[in-house]
Parts: structure tokens; sequence; C-alpha cells
């Protein structure tokens, strides 16, 4: 399977691709594009030649291991998470889709306002137990041990996953006994880092007045209405996927033949350095421009945004992200990263994509959004 992300003028794209041929396509995407069910990311496909791409929107959402490499999972964040998964059971068994298509790994997990999105592929197909058990190991890596609710649940469920009588229904029944389903729960207080605010939908909601309509009104009148709202969600449906195709098709045309697909949120392999060839000092960014605060990077991860109580960096402008950009040191290199911001992060000019960990060197200049900065080492 093949993946990179695209950022367009208001959204960013985890695009998948299918690099085998011979698939042959069944119903299963239509069902996603038409439907919508609401514990999936919100999906378009472009298709030609037989080749597909699956185009999850993931605008203003964070991986669930970009979120974890920062604050370890609560226990209300598992209970979150998992009464998610049941709820994902539900509408795979409802729009007769396959679980193993559904990919379970924290680097395919969304989460946005402490809610949880996944991810479908058709092409790849993963027993589920096995899928189930390697979820569960990376949470237990990324568990807040001071959580001791959150730490039993998470082994318990672990423990059941490697006998083989995985039952998430059963087991979150016994630990959540207050929190049967997503709508019947209580606030969960989940730990996850807030992120930005969408701008724009491209898969706008019912407007108010069609949502308000009680699904118990039966007769005659009602099945006439109802045929008609479909009927124009249908052709709103089918002019949204013709605007998209439109906007993309483009891209699509370029890549199709020769692109080459990259693993998303790949560390950046750093090889073998001399230490004494290398900056003694400590990285700092300092402002092109009067008004803005110098950051010195300490320690070996560094956040920059406008949400001055999560980050380390803060920036009071309107066109940065709350969570704007990362800064990571490794072996006294210094590497930045765009934490899916909605006006990007650039590098002399170029913009990176986010989850992209491109190296920064002395004299480079920074831009958060419309912010500029230089780096610098302080010898």
């Amino acid at each position: 399977m093949g993946e990179i992300l695209k950022r367009d003028l208001n959204k960013t794209y985890l695009i998948l691709s299918n690099e085998d041929t011979q698939y042959e396509e069944t119903y299963e995407t239509e069902m996603l594009v038409k439907n919508k069910p609401q514990t999936f990311l919100p999906l378009h496909v472009l298709r030609v030649d037989g080749s597909m791409q699956l185009f999850y929107d993931i605008s203003s959402k964070q991986t669930l291991k970009a979120c974890a490499d920062r604050v370890k999972l609560n226990g209300d964040t598992i209970k979150k998470l998992f009464l998610t998964v049941k709820e994902l059971e539900k509408d795979v068994t409802d729009y007769l889709l396959d679980m193993e298509s559904v990919l379970l790994d924290m680097e395919h997990i969304y989460t946005k306002e402490g809610n949880f999105y996944f991810c479908y592929c058709p092409w790849e197909k993963r027993d589920v137990l096995t899928s189930f058990r390697e979820m569960l190991e990376e949470i237990l890596g990324n568990l807040d041990y001071h959580d001791a609710e959150g730490v039993e649940l998470a082994y318990h469920l672990y423990q059941s996953a490697c006998k083989g009588n995985f039952q998430i229904e059963e087991i979150l029944d016994e630990h959540c006994r207050e929190e049967k389903t997503l709508e019947e729960s209580k606030p969960l207080e989940t730990n996850l880092p807030l992120e930005e605010e969408l701008t724009e939908e491209f898969f706008g909601d019912l407007p108010k007045e069609k949502e308000t309509v009680k699904e118990e009104k039966k007769g005659i009148l009602w099945k006439i209405l109802q045929f008609f709202l479909k009927k124009e969600i249908r052709e709103n449906d089918a002019e949204e996927e013709k605007h998209f195709e439109e906007t993309h098709w483009e891209y699509f045309k370029e890549n199709n033949d020769e692109i080459t697909y990259t693993e998303v949120l790949t560390p950046v392999e750093s090889g073998t350095v001399l230490l004494q060839n290398m900056p003694a000092g400590k990285w700092c960014l300092r402002p092109l421009v009067p008004g803005y605060e110098e950051f010195c990077i300490k320690g070996e991860d560094f956040l920059v945004g406008k949400k001055r109580d999560s980050v380390d960096g803060f920036i009071g402008r309107d066109t940065i992200s709350r969570i704007h950009s990362r800064l990571l040191v490794r072996q006294k290199r210094l590497y930045i990263a765009d934490m899916n911001s909605t006006n990007g992060t650039y590098v002399n000019g170029t913009a990176i994509e986010p989850g992209e960990e491109v190296e920064i060197f002395e004299g480079d200049r920074i831009l958060f959004a419309d912010v500029g900065y230089e780096c610098y080492n302080s010898l």
C-alpha cells in the first residue's frame, strides 16, 4: 500500500494508493462515500485505468501516534477509543464492510477534539485479532501509568487478545459499566491535545431543518418527503464528487504513473554522525521582525503554536494554529515537522508536508504561516 500526504488550499488528505493492478473494485468504497459513517474519515475516490486512490480528509486532525508522542494515554482516552471501536464494528456490519480492511495501527487512527476516526483500505486484509493485539501493544507503550484504571483496562484487553477470546463488548461492559455506547456515555476526560477547528467541510451535513425531521413519522406523505430528500442528497453528493475530481484530476494524472510513495511520519534516518563535527551549543530561532519571542530549544521536543498552555514556543497571531509545528533535536541535529497546521510551515520558502520531518541548519529561514524566524546555534 502506497501512501502520501497532500495539502491543497483548504484541506489536507491522506492518500492511499492501490499498487496491485489486479485489485478488482467492489462496492465497499461506494458504501463509504455515499453513507459517510461517522467512525470513518470522510472519503473521496479517484479512479483511472484500473488504478484507484483513496483521498481521506484529515484536515485539522492528528494521528493517535502523534498525540501519544506528546501526552501519554489515560483511562478515559482508552475507553473512548474502544467505545468508538464498538461503533466502528456496528458501522462495518451495517454497511457490509470487512473488519479486516480497517487500519487499526496508531498511525492510521486519527483524532480531533477527543473523537476518533478510522481508515478503510479494501485491498489491505489483516487478521482482525492480530491487528487488535498489535494496536494494544502500541497502546501499552504509550500509557499514562499513573492512571491505574486505564492501565488495568489496557492490560485486560491485551491479555484477552493474546488468548484469542477478544470480545470488545464484554470487556468494555465489565470495565465501563456506565458507558455502554458513545451516545449513552458520560463525558470522558480524554487527555489528547486539541487540534485546529475545521475551516470548511467538503462533506456538508444535512441542513438543520432536515435533521430535525423525526424518523418515527410514517405514512405516504413522509415516504414521499424521504424520497425527495434522499434524491437531493444524492444530487449534492454527485456535485461534490464532480467538484473533487475537477480540482484533483491534474494531481492524479501527473502522479499516477510515476508517483513515488513514501511512508507517512517515518522517522528521519540520520546515519552515523561524528559528534565532534556537530554544533555543541543550543539551537535557537530568532524572529525576523520585532514583537515576537526568540525560541531556544530545550530538550529534544519543542512545540510551537498559539495555545500558550500547550506549547513551548508561543506565537500570538491569528494565522498561527494552536499547535502549529514541532521541533526535534536528534544527535544534536535539529528537525522540524508541521503539525497539520492551517497555514503551513516553510523552510527557506518551501512548504513541508504535515508529519514530514525536515532537517534545518544554521542560517535557514523558517516561516510559521506568515511569521518568519532564522535558525542559529548559540555556541
